[in-house]
């Protein structure tokens, strides 16, 4: 019988999120945190909502220029 894990969500971001993490710092610089929390404020669908989550995670791992 296997583990159920419900709620776990991953440590690392996917190469997704740190591709757009990447182009939010491109575009915006140190701006980009501000970004993406105002998408986060935003953001009805469940689906994008782990999305930014996961974006938010990566910009805290990629420095700003």
């Amino acid at each position: 019988m296997g583990m159920i894990s419900f709620g776990r969500r991953r440590k690392t971001p996917g190469a997704a999120a740190l591709h757009d993490a990447l182009e939010l710092r491109r575009r915006y610089g140190a701006d980009a945190e501000q970004w993406c929390e105002t998408g986060l404020l935003g953001a009805h669908d469940e689906a994008k909502r782990r999305a930014l989550e996961e974006i938010r995670l990566a910009l805290r791992k990629t420095p700003a220029t």
